[in-house]
């Protein structure tokens, strides 16, 4: 009794493998992702260590602004900085994927490490001799020693004057002092014959050691006043006037011809850097790298499951998500006709979710859409690395068998044993004058002739004298249909031939 219970039971596992067989299709960013992508929007793609790792959602950047006077993506070394305005005339430090904002950093670690740049046509911001209007400078920054006296920018540099035979430091300076990022102002704000030798604007925040910070600093000319924003928060505040308020006459910023004017960055300074921006206007540069309006998408190609389709399993994601941020997926599917990626919208998008289930559909086509979507802390983007569908393929029913034909007047009688499969729907005939070629033509019904589900058929309407070939498939709900069967043979005759 064990024994065919246990026959019964394979011979179940073994029917049931005829039908269908699970696969995994697999998506991954680092291998294959290329065949699925249709479209990118507002993403890229993440690198680690040269290899493809993640999409995110594209991060703010500020180069196309039209007051942009200097770039740093430190993504590349380079002779010129990323708007060709300021050659780098010291480049020394080194590029780091890990320490990093946006794709590269730059990562400085020793004394003889910095980068200095200097302007090179008149449409540069830094230019001397004249009075400087209004800027800004945007950067982040990864201290590490976290010392006394570490300088992160110098602008400037000492110059000889003749007149009073002296070296004097002309420059503006960002260093750390007590935790704190200050601005130096040495020997740089005018106002006719007076020189202020000396201004510093403080900061009320301390920095966070071996994190990254975002530093903002706008200096307005026309009104004098300058603040600072640490991490997106007001941290300082001042006026560059004769006596400090808002009614006195301002300072201007002014370089002498003798000074070189030479952009330093990390004289002094052990830590990361990356972003470093200088704009010519006033203006605070938030530090959000993910801003709350901002979305990704991507839209995959449309998927071919295979020749004959089948159901979908399941989907598992690969993704990660950080305060709150998220992704959300949409599919949308057809059971046998194909879609284009971008059709006109008559396929509706549902939302894929942990609890979706379409496990009882029969699914050829499908097509992705996900959306990325930031959280809480505008620092933090979803990251997505690829996706695996598990899908049970619906196979074709078995070719019929047992295929005998009876010749008749013009006629050809035949019949052939049921398939066993439950999904079989009909049975299609195939007929003709030549082995394998079956194009023929009766009185009633052309080759290919749709009988339904039944077992047996007489083709009337045929030739007498004449050889037909025939063979038989069967076809399920979904349009699969079967090899053909062994072919068979047999000539119409007169019944008196026959006799």
């Amino acid at each position: 009794m064990k024994k065919t219970i246990l026959s019964i039971f394979i011979i179940f596992i073994l029917t049931l493998s005829l039908y269908s067989l699970q696969e995994e299709i697999s998506y991954n960013v680092a291998t294959n992702f290329k065949d699925f992508l249709y479209k990118a929007t507002n993403v890229e793609l993440i690198k680690l260590n040269n290899t493809p790792n993640c999409y995110r959602i594209k991060q703010q950047q500020f180069s196309d602004m039209s007051d942009l006077d200097l770039y740093l993506s430190f993504d590349t070394k380079r002779g010129y900085d990323d708007t060709d305005r300021y050659k780098i005339v010291y480049n020394n430090y080194k590029l780091s994927g890990n320490k990093s904002i946006y794709k590269n950093g730059g990562y400085f670690v020793n004394e003889e490490e910095r980068l200095e740049l200097v302007g090179e046509n008149e449409n540069y911001f830094f230019q001397t001799g004249t009075n400087l209007g209004s800027f800004s400078i945007s950067f982040w920054f990864y201290p590490i020693s976290f010392s006394d006296g570490e300088v992160i920018i110098r602008i400037g540099s000492q110059y000889y004057d003749k007149q009073d035979d002296k070296v004097y430091d002309e420059s503006i300076v960002a260093k750390v002092e007590d935790g704190r990022i200050i601005w130096e102002f040495n020997n740089v704000f005018k106002f006719n014959d007076i020189t202020k030798d000396y201004f510093k604007l403080g900061s009320y925040d301390r920095i966070s050691p071996e994190t990254w910070n975002h530093m903002s600093f706008a200096y307005d000319a026309e009104t004098g006043i300058m603040r600072q924003f640490l991490n997106g928060k007001e941290s300082g505040v001042g006026v560059a006037t004769l006596d400090g308020t808002l009614d006195s006459s301002i300072y201007r910023i002014f370089f002498q011809k003798n000074n070189r004017c030479v952009i330093t960055l990390a004289p002094n300074f052990n830590g990361g850097l990356d972003e470093f921006y200088v704009f010519k206007k006033n203006i605070i540069i938030e530090p959000d790298r993910f801003p709350w309006d901002s979305y990704g998408e991507i839209l995959t190609n449309v998927i071919r499951l295979g020749e004959t389709g089948g159901r979908v399993l399941n989907i598992k994601r690969m993704e990660r998500n950080n305060y709150n941020s998220d992704i959300i997926y949409y599919y949308r599917y057809s059971p046998n006709n194909p879609f284009t990626e971008n059709d006109d919208g008559s396929l509706k998008w549902n939302v894929w979710d942990e609890k979706t289930d379409i496990s009882n559909k029969y699914i050829k086509y499908i097509q992705l859409k996900i959306l990325f979507l930031p959280g809480r802390d505008p620092n933090y983007s979803p990251e997505f690395s690829g996706l695996k569908f598990l899908i049970e393929k619906h196979l074709p029913p078995s070719k019929p068998i047992g295929l005998k034909l009876f010749a008749g007047d013009k006629s050809i009688k035949m019949k052939w044993i049921k398939n066993s499969e439950r999904t079989v729907k009909g049975y299609k005939i195939y007929y003709g004058t030549k082995s394998n070629y079956y194009f023929g033509e009766s009185m009633e019904r052309n080759s290919p002739i749709d009988i339904g589900l039944v077992n047996e058929y007489e083709l009337k309407g045929l030739r007498n004298n004449i050889i037909y070939y025939v063979s038989v498939t069967a076809y399920d709900g979904n349009g699969n249909e079967s090899p053909l069967s062994y072919e068979e043979f047999v000539r119409p005759l007169e019944s008196s031939a026959r006799r």
